[in-house]
């Protein structure tokens, strides 16, 4: 080798930005570059002479350092991560790449590379922690749950799962913010993890759910640790000297493999049992197959009502007269919706609670009222002023663009909006009093009408109904007169038309379906009114005619 080509290779040993140690065939340092001596902050001479391992070693595993060249004498080279000791004592990690160096086949020492990975290392490890790990409650995240849910159904020994859901959290994150919410989330994970068995696996699944996973299948372990979950649950929340909160929660269970011998089968049923177990009301649910039919038969007319809402076939409106009862006439309609799925009418009971919980609600309630304004402007056409009331969903009003949405039909349809009335519910605008009161008041700036329903079922209705800038108070059907509590039903819809007659709102009673009932009502001087007793919800076809005739052969018999 030349002169010229021993100084290049002197250049690129001290250069390169690994550390680089040759040793000799005895093991001792005869020369680092100077990344070796950043790396592990010896200075040049404390390692000149000296056996390398001896002093990136301890003590107690000089061993493997011979152990790592005897590799090398075997396979030539040699590749691994491991840690190292630096000169000031702290333990790094490494990458360590070792070759032998031979002249004439003859062993005459060793190039050892190494490369400082620690920060690497570090990084690593936190991407494994957040993949398998919840940041915000420390503990195992829905794909460590998973993950053990796949081995344990691999062994095939019996396991239970709990499927947890809190009730009434959405109520805290809207009312008191997300940063109190997620405080909560830790205090509840906090609870469950000290109230069970350290051999059980607690998890957050996301949102406010969480899973326990328990290594058995027996019945009973497992509904003592849902007990056990709902009893640390009791008590409120202490936040922070404004905030004590008290919430549930609901369990659902499934046990492998009585419930599904797969995992995804097994945590799909745990689902569906905590679902059922909040629905009910019974706090603690193990799934049975009834259910798991229940369930997916909920999921798939879900399922066909978004396909028919985007189809827009099946879906229909039918309109249910309000008649002034002392006259017979026809004052307008609320308009229906109504779904045939394929062969069968779904009850608006049914379908309806499924689009409110799916937010299929909003488009859906965006296509009745599009519907409703298209149709009456037709009868307009026809020379019909027919006014129209549709219903308007929590879901509706808490969308942004609400109002524009309403003035953006009227003004494709033309339908008048004096002839449109939205009803309300008055648990819908109690939610946020501030923003419905600025909502309400945009609304009448568009000329339309609005009403309560199903009013008196709410919140302290007398008390807060000065703040809403309404037209209308539709009396719930719960208290039409009958043979429940008939002299409390009277006083209280009494109450309701002295407030209407004090704020000059017009007032309809709902439910009405005997004549003892239309009497009662007009004697109290409640005059309008929708109910079987006059109409059910007729076609379209039917309107016109019911309109322009009206119900005078029904009067009152006030004798």
């Amino acid at each position: 080798m030349s002169r010229k080509d021993r100084i290049s290779l002197k250049r690129l040993f001290q250069t390169l930005p690994d550390g680089v140690v040759l040793l000799d065939q005895d093991e001792r340092v005869v020369d680092v570059n100077d990344a070796f001596l950043g790396i592990f902050r010896f200075s040049k001479k404390d390692l000149l002479g000296n056996k390398l391992d001896e002093m990136i070693l301890p003590p107690d595993r000089v061993d493997e350092g011979l152990a790592i060249n005897r590799r090398i004498l075997e396979d030539k080279k040699v590749e691994l991560e491991g840690t190292r000791l630096r000169g000031d004592g702290e333990i790094i990690k490494v990458m360590i790449f070792g070759c032998p160096i031979e002249v004439d086949r003859k062993l005459v020492g060793f190039y050892g590379i190494y490369r400082d990975v620690t920060r690497q290392a570090e990084v690593e490890a936190k991407v494994r922690r957040l993949a398998f790990r919840d940041e915000l409650c420390d503990l195992p995240n829905r794909v460590s749950f998973v993950r053990e849910g796949r081995f344990r159904v691999k062994r095939g020994d019996p396991f239970s799962i709990l499927y947890i859901d809190l009730d009434r959290f959405k109520n805290v994150n809207d009312t008191l913010g997300h940063a109190i919410g997620d405080e909560l989330l830790r205090y509840v994970a906090d609870r469950i993890s000290r109230a069970l068995d350290p051999s059980a696996m607690v998890s957050r699944l996301g949102g406010d759910e969480f899973g326990v996973m328990i290594y058995s299948g027996d019945y009973c372990d497992a509904y003592s640790v849902g007990k056990s979950i709902l009893d640390c649950m009791d008590g409120p929340f202490k936040l922070s000297e404004r905030s004590h909160i008290s919430i549930g929660a609901s369990v659902g269970i499934s046990v492998y493999p009585d419930h599904g011998i797969t995992w995804e089968d097994l945590f799909g049923h745990a689902d569906i049992a905590m679902y059922e177990a909040k629905k009910s009301g019974r706090k603690i649910v193990f799934f049975d197959d009834v259910m798991g039919v229940s369930f997916r038969e909920r999921i798939g007319m879900e399922r066909r009502l978004a396909d028919s809402l985007v189809r827009e076939s099946g879906l229909s409106l039918a309109y249910q007269p309000k008649v002034d009862m002392s006259s017979g006439e026809v004052l307008g309609f609320e308009a229906l919706c109504r779904w045939k799925d394929g062969e069968e009418d779904r009850s608006p009971e049914l379908f309806i609670p499924a689009a409110e919980e799916t937010g299929l609600i909003v488009d859906l309630g965006r296509w009745v009222m599009e519907k409703a304004c298209r149709r009456g402007a037709l009868w307009l056409e026809e020379g019909l002023r027919v006014p129209l009331a549709v219903n308007i969903s929590a879901k509706q009003v808490q969308q942004d663009d609400f109002v524009l949405m309403v003035g953006r039909i009227l003004e494709e349809t033309g339908f008048p909006p004096e002839l449109l009335e939205l009803e309300l519910t008055e648990s819908t605008l109690m939610k946020d009093l501030d923003r419905s009161c600025s909502m309400l008041e945009s609304l009448k700036e568009l000329g339309v009408s609005l009403a309560i329903d199903d009013f008196g079922t709410g919140y302290s209705s007398l008390t807060y109904m000065a703040r809403f800038d309404v037209d209308v108070l539709k009396i719930d059907r719960s208290f039409m007169p009958g043979k429940e509590a008939p002299s409390l039903n009277e006083a209280i819809v009494k109450s309701v038309v002295a407030l209407a007659r004090a704020r000059g709102l017009r007032v309809i009673a709902e439910g009405v379906e005997t004549e003892e009932q239309r009497d009662l009502l007009l004697r109290i001087g409640c005059v309008s009114a929708q109910g079987f007793l006059y109409s059910r919800p007729v076609p379209e076809e039917a309107v016109a005619d019911m309109f322009s005739r009206g119900f005078g052969s029904l009067q009152p018999s006030l004798g």
